[in-house]
């Protein structure tokens, strides 16, 4: 079954840092994840963030410094 959309939407894309076998947390890492999706989308797109543990709030802070979304 094909779904055709009748407006583009904008992508939405979450990454997920701080887990294990994954990506760290580290503000690099954070940095790089936003750096490829700008590479890869340019700006139509929307950015999120999750990060597991202690690293939730100080991932979420960097990622709303760099136009992430806040959804609450």
């Amino acid at each position: 079954m094909f779904c055709y959309l009748t407006e583009k939407a904008p992508l939405f894309i979450q990454t997920c840092f701080g887990l294990l076998g994954g990506i760290g947390a580290h503000p690099e890492d954070v940095m790089h994840m936003k750096r490829t999706a700008d590479r890869l989308f340019g700006d139509g797109y929307r950015w999120s963030v999750l990060a597991a543990g202690s690293n939730q709030m100080r991932v979420a802070a960097m990622a709303a410094s760099m136009g992430g979304a806040m959804f609450g």
